[in-house]
C-alpha cells in the first residue's frame, strides 16, 4: 500500500517547481527519513495512519501522510520551512496523484498543519508541513 502512495507523492512533490526551488536540491525529498548528513532544507514524508478501507466492496485505501519540511533555524529556517509547507499544501490539496498499477487516486486532501521546533546537539531545527489524506481505489 504505502509504496504506491510513496511513489505518487514523490512524483508530485519533485515535479512542483514551487517546492523544489525552495529545497537544497531538486531531489531533497525523502520517504520516511532523510539520509545522515542531508543538506537542509529538505522534505520528509511518511504514512501517519490509516490503511485499507473495508467499508465498501473492492480494494480501497484511506491513508494519512505527514509531509513536512525540515530546516536549520540558524539559516532563516522558520521562514523557509513555512514557505515550503505552504507550497506542499498548494501542490497536494485536491490534487490528482498518479498511482502505480490499477489503482486510481480518488481524493487528496490537506487535513491539518504541522509546526514544531526541536533542538539536538545544540542546534535548532524547524519542522513545518501538512497532514495529507489520500483515498484510492483499485
Amino acid at each position: 500500500m504505502s509504496k504506491r502512495h510513496d511513489c505518487a507523492l514523490y512524483g508530485k512533490l519533485s515535479a512542483t517547481s514551487a517546492i523544489t526551488s525552495l529545497l537544497s536540491g531538486a531531489t531533497a525529498i525523502y520517504a520516511k527519513q532523510a539520509p545522515l548528513g542531508a543538506t537542509m532544507p529538505y522534505i520528509v514524508y511518511g504514512v501517519q495512519a490509516g490503511g485499507r478501507d473495508n467499508r465498501y466492496a473492492g480494494d480501497h485505501d484511506d491513508v494519512y501522510y505527514t509531509v513536512k519540511a525540515v530546516a536549520d533555524a540558524a539559516a532563516n529556517g522558520a521562514l523557509v520551512a513555512e514557505q515550503i509547507a505552504d507550497a506542499i499544501e498548494t501542490a497536494l490539496h485536491e490534487a490528482t496523484l498518479t498511482l502505480e498499477g490499477s489503482w486510481t487516486n480518488r481524493h487528496t486532501q490537506v487535513m491539518t498543519d504541522i509546526s514544531y521546533t526541536e533542538t539536538y546537539n545544540e542546534k535548532t531545527y524547524i519542522h513545518a508541513g501538512r497532514v495529507i489524506r489520500l483515498r484510492s481505489d483499485a
